[in-house]
């Protein structure tokens, strides 16, 4: 039988952030019967650090329960994308390939849009017009 290590996770962050409320409650105790500074400081350090357990186990539980959702999709580019894909590039000139790859090197997600990038399917020269930025999108510019 193989162990539930999900709701395992789930269980120890329960069981710290329950321990965390009780030294929450003690310390209202102690504030009340005038304890002395330092127990008073040692139940919040008590409560904090079983804080900080209950969010290590959340932040390891995180990716099962809810996953990013972002991800790269790697599949065969079917014949006539990759022969549309070496046109344009090949139609572009040095600089604007050097634009596209400094906008993918800080992090962006590029997508030619045909129409809108080129100009060439309206009889003009294959260049990118305008701010090279707006035709950007990334993943969460996606509707859901």
């Amino acid at each position: 039988m193989t162990p539930d290590v999900v709701g395992a996770m789930w269980s120890i962050a329960q069981r710290f952030l329950a321990q965390a409320a009780q030294f929450d409650e003690r310390l209202e105790v102690a504030v009340e019967l005038n304890a002395s500074s330092a127990d008073i400081l040692a139940l919040k350090s008590q409560g904090d650090q079983d804080r900080l357990r209950a969010l290590s186990a959340l932040q390891a539980l995180a990716p099962y329960v809810q996953p990013r959702l972002s991800a790269v999709e790697v599949s065969p580019a079917s014949q006539s994308t990759a022969e549309r894909f070496q046109q344009r590039v090949t139609e572009m000139d040095e600089q604007q390939i050097l634009a596209h790859l400094k906008l993918i090197a800080d992090g962006a997600t590029v997508e030619i849009i045909e129409d809108a990038v080129f100009s060439e399917d309206r009889g003009g020269s294959p260049e990118i017009s305008g701010d090279p930025l707006r035709y950007l999108t990334s993943a969460a510019d996606e509707p859901e």
